[in-house]
């Protein structure tokens, strides 16, 4: 299996600490955890937003075909980031949350982990 889904609860104020098998509900949408196996060279995703843009929160704008995201099929864009591996985007620049997503990609861990809020219709 290259996905693992938990529901997390995970606020500002305990970055970085997860409760696997909880789920935080609001009134806009629950925050998923997956776990995505590098089994490519490339996470193939483009993303857009950040705090020095029109659009504060980080999302996913495409899905790069031929890339691990491609290939896992579950995140889609319009899927807004939170966390990598533990590191939060939110708050930052877009020009950082793209470093934060591509260092966490290049590191040693055979597995990224990344906190999701699924796009709601």
């Amino acid at each position: 299996m290259r996905r693992k889904e938990s529901f997390v609860a995970w606020g500002d104020a305990h970055e970085g600490v997860r409760k696997r098998g909880s789920q935080r509900k609001n009134s806009f949408a629950t925050e998923v955890l997956v776990d995505l196996y590098k089994t490519k060279p490339k996470l193939g995703i483009s993303i857009e937003g950040g705090v020095d843009t029109k659009q504060a929160e980080v999302r996913i704008s495409s899905i790069i075909a031929g890339g691990l995201a491609a290939e896992d099929g579950f995140l889609q864009p319009g899927f807004e980031i939170k966390a990598v591996d533990g590191l939060t985007v939110r708050g930052c620049t877009h020009a950082v949350a793209v470093q934060r997503i591509s260092e966490a990609f290049a590191s040693e861990r055979d597995v990224l982990e990344l906190l999701i809020v699924p796009e709601v219709d």
